[in-house]
């Protein structure tokens, strides 16, 4: 199976585009993978989370059931021997967070996670997509955010920061780049009280440093405008996931 990640600032539509893609009909052979789906969720989350959430919110037994097996089912446990460099890498940026609340855990579950969704999709025999509204490249900026959060680090630090992720991300994947204004993401992140004008600014910086990276990799990338309605962004991806023979082969 192949793998397709979205990529964009908060509010920018990644979930709500692959919901679009979704109710399609036209993915039906694919899979998605929705940030926030119960199971992804609890894994990202982490053990302890997960934990209290449960004993305080006691549903049916076989909801119940469902939840411990997948805490307990060591789901990523092996990303460190599949991903050696990545994650010394990452573990170097942790050690640069500042251990506030729950921050290091938190970008060590999203790591642990969403490498665990890639190796599933990749290591699937098919020739269908399996498509993530936040990818390996979305936790990059979710590392590196935090890290330009500690007041110590000079910003010219995490430019370099995002090279050095980067290369050592899995090189077979296609990015889908929302691209949306700072004044469309803001107005929307204010409408949900999401993050202040700096955090977003942060994350804009270090976005635009991760796209910049992307064509140099073998990675495909394809931008949109975020701005566009939901149905004509589906139907945008769609044409450029559609198969395409080029020199005999199929890309």
């Amino acid at each position: 199976m192949k793998y397709v990640e979205f990529l964009g600032l908060p509010g920018s539509g990644k979930s709500s585009l692959l919901k679009a893609l979704e109710s399609s009909g036209r993915i039906k052979e694919g899979v998605s993978f929705p940030s926030e789906g119960r199971f992804t969720f609890f894994r990202r989350v982490g053990l302890r989370f997960a934990a209290r959430q449960r004993l305080s919110n006691q549903n049916s037994a076989s909801s119940r059931n469902q939840i411990v097996r997948t805490l307990l089912d060591g789901w990523g446990a092996d990303i460190f021997s599949t991903f050696p460099e990545l994650m010394s890498q990452v573990c170097h940026e942790l050690a640069l967070t500042r251990d506030i609340g729950r921050e290091r855990e938190i970008v060590f579950n999203y790591w642990r996670t969403r490498l665990a969704v890639y190796s599933h999709i990749t290591q699937v025999s098919s020739s269908s997509w399996g498509i993530v509204d936040e990818g390996l490249s979305q936790t990059v900026m979710s590392t590196l955010v935090r890290k330009r959060n500690n007041p110590n680090i000079a910003e010219n630090t995490v430019s370099d920061d995002v090279q050095a992720l980067m290369a050592l991300l899995p090189k077979d994947r296609r990015v889908v780049f929302l691209e949306a204004s700072p004044e469309i993401v803001r107005s929307r992140a204010k409408s949900i009280n999401w993050y202040s004008e700096e955090q977003l600014d942060i994350r804009e910086r270090v976005l635009r440093d991760i796209v910049q990276t992307i064509p140099g990799q073998s990675s495909s990338l394809l931008t949109v405008d975020a701005c566009l309605d939901t149905a004509a962004l589906a139907e945008h991806v769609l044409t450029w996931l559609a198969p395409e023979k080029r020199n005999g082969r199929f890309v």
